[in-house]
């Protein structure tokens, strides 16, 4: 009798992980903006990341002129959709609006002339919502954004941001390994302690890797070092494990961050998100043993005196949070 179960044991734990992947796959499929946009959050969803593309290129060390074309027509009538669907009264509708208004502004500024049917396509959507105004992507000095690294935590965790801009200065490996000993305290799922901090100092390697993950144009060429980090699957037995090695590897990944922010390194997290294909690839060229699955990349540098950094819009904390009784 054991000798059976020993047999199709494998059978049921296996079939078991694929219903849990299938389940998954219903529940994203149904309700994701992939196959269907045609309610308001979900096309909020599509108009939030094209915005903030376009606010990452306001914000490069060298923003080219005329930049993102396609993608500003694109969030430009996705803008005017929403408003004909659903109204103008959203916050990330009217700051999305904003950085529409900010990218003519840019170019008027520099006494650059943008493209006929961008500025068209600007002032038709300007007299739907003509009350909203431009907005203004964050200026800093090194001191400035470095103020509260001493305060209550409070005041430190606000005082991170994603940075696109590092000076040519070397970052000390002693301050990396620093930060994964921080990162050490976050939780994990039955203590199983599964992430993994991958190093990259070699420039020809690190211009490669971002290359192949292709979210980091404009500013990638910057970087002083690469970190990836992973998470190792060898240490999961539970059948409907799935998605716990990238919880554990995001919460790692946020405190890895907050340890960057402390010993005063900019950073900035990139996403792993490849297809089947570009994982093979950057798994050779990263050196990434198959147990181990990418969670996330963090780019980072020591900071120029000066720089700018997306206004990236928070949503207002009621929205995010519901008391249950």
């Amino acid at each position: 009798m054991k000798n059976i179960i020993r047999k199709i044991l494998p059978s049921f734990l296996a079939i078991g992980v694929l219903h849990s992947f299938i389940s998954y796959f219903r529940l994203f499929i149904s309700h994701s903006a992939i196959i269907n946009k045609n309610n308001s959050a979900k096309l909020l969803g599509v108009i939030m990341g094209d915005y903030h593309v376009i606010e990452k290129g306001l914000t490069m060390p060298n923003t080219r002129f005329n930049f993102g074309k396609e993608k500003l027509l694109t969030l430009i009538s996705n803008c005017e959709k929403y408003i004909n669907l659903y109204g103008k009264n959203n916050e990330q509708l009217e700051h999305a609006i904003g950085v529409i208004l900010e990218y003519r502004r840019f170019h008027e500024k520099n006494n650059y002339v943008v493209d006929d049917q961008i500025i068209k396509k600007i002032s038709q959507l300007y007299q739907l919502a003509s009350n909203i105004k431009p907005t203004n992507q964050l200026e800093f000095s090194a001191g400035e954004y470095f103020a509260y690294n001493n305060s209550s935590f409070d005041k430190f965790a606000l005082s991170r941001f994603s940075i696109r801009n590092y000076n040519k200065s070397e970052i000390n490996i002693e301050d990396l390994i620093k930060a994964v000993e921080f990162s050490n305290k976050t939780p994990s799922s039955c203590n199983r302690q599964s992430s993994r901090v991958h190093i990259y100092t070699d420039k020809s390697r690190i211009k490669k890797i971002l290359e192949l993950q292709g979210g980091n144009r404009g500013f990638g060429h910057l970087a002083d070092k690469l970190i990836v980090i992973t998470s190792d699957l060898s240490l999961r037995h539970a059948v409907y494990e799935m998605s716990g090695p990238w919880v554990d590897g995001g919460m790692y990944a946020m405190s890895f961050l907050y340890g960057l922010h402390f010993l005063k390194i900019g950073a900035c997290p990139l996403n792993c998100n490849f297809s089947p294909q570009k994982e093979k690839l950057m798994r050779k060229l990263c050196d990434i043993p198959k147990n181990e699955v990418f969670v996330v990349m963090i780019s980072c540098g020591y900071l120029p005196e000066k720089f700018k950094i997306p206004f990236s819009k928070k949503n207002n904390i009621n929205q995010i949070y519901k008391i249950h009784s």
